[in-house]
């Protein structure tokens, strides 16, 4: 039951799934889910929307725009206090939430979710529903130096007090978590966090947007990659056999090092 200086959480999904829904024109025909990368205050918004409607064709209307921090906005709208006062980021989870109904929804409505890309896992189990639901998987990088980050975020913010305010360590943090290499799973042991997201993506929009310029989209130099990449799963094996049992753990080791290797081979193709 939601406190009184909290709402339920369950049913403030539910209302904004359905407005959603309600704002879409059209399912999309094939539908689509993109994922962003990008720190704050790269411009991942005003790039994703000119990339969907110049280089996808789709309008802005044809597709779910699920972002956390405009969903923290709308639950402090509702709540009629400020975030500050909250132990969670409610955006976070609802929009977990909310994008769990769309990727489970009968139409299959696009949706695009504007993230950081900094927590790969949970982009890689995003990814993985929406991959599992039949839908095309984009990803849109809009890369940003950290010096140009922090001031542009901090001019954002006194421009602009409804968003969610980052601080410099927290924008530093997000820098170091989106380029990282990760640990585990260890087929992707090593690799760049993003360069892993990217190995799962059937396309990816990748945009330098450090350089000061004009508010005009085609100053910017927008690079499409094409990608796919034949990652083996790792088979499970029943057998009361110890022999045959070690037989076929020497087997998956070996597809496990191949699988890898066809990892690094493609991601070298990427542009850092």
């Amino acid at each position: 039951m939601a406190s009184k200086n909290s709402l339920n959480l369950k049913a403030f999904s539910k209302d904004m799934f359905d407005e959603y829904l309600g704002r879409l024109s059209k399912p999309f025909k094939e539908p689509v889910a993109v994922f962003t990368i990008g720190l704050p205050a790269s411009g991942k918004t005003s790039l994703t929307k000119y990339i969907l409607s110049e280089k996808m064709g789709i309008k802005m209307t044809d597709i779910i725009h699920l972002d956390p921090d405009d969903l923290d906005h709308e639950y402090q709208l509702r709540l009629k206090k400020p975030l500050s006062t909250l132990k969670i980021r409610p955006g976070v989870i609802t929009a977990s939430n909310i994008y769990n109904d769309i990727v489970t929804h009968t139409d299959k409505p696009s949706v695009v979710y504007y993230g950081t890309g900094r927590n790969n896992p949970q982009y890689r189990s995003m990814m993985k529903k929406a991959r599992t639901a039949g839908y095309q998987i984009v990803i849109v990088h809009v890369h940003i130096d950290l010096e140009v980050a922090v001031d542009r975020n901090n001019l954002r913010s006194r421009l602009n007090s409804t968003r969610v305010q980052v601080g410099k360590n927290i924008i530093t943090k997000i820098n170091f978590d989106i380029s990282k290499p990760l640990n585990k799973p260890i087929i992707y042991k090593g690799i760049q966090n993003f360069k892993v997201l990217y190995s799962l993506a059937d396309r990816v929009f990748y945009v330098d947007n450090s350089a000061d310029r004009n508010e005009t989209n085609n100053s910017i130099n927008i690079q499409s990659i094409s990608f796919n990449i034949a990652a083996g799963k790792k088979k499970k094996y029943n057998s009361n056999s110890k022999k045959k049992n070690n037989n076929k753990r020497k087997s998956t080791r070996k597809k496990g090092n191949k699988a890898k290797k066809v990892l690094h081979l493609s991601i070298r193709q990427l542009k850092s």
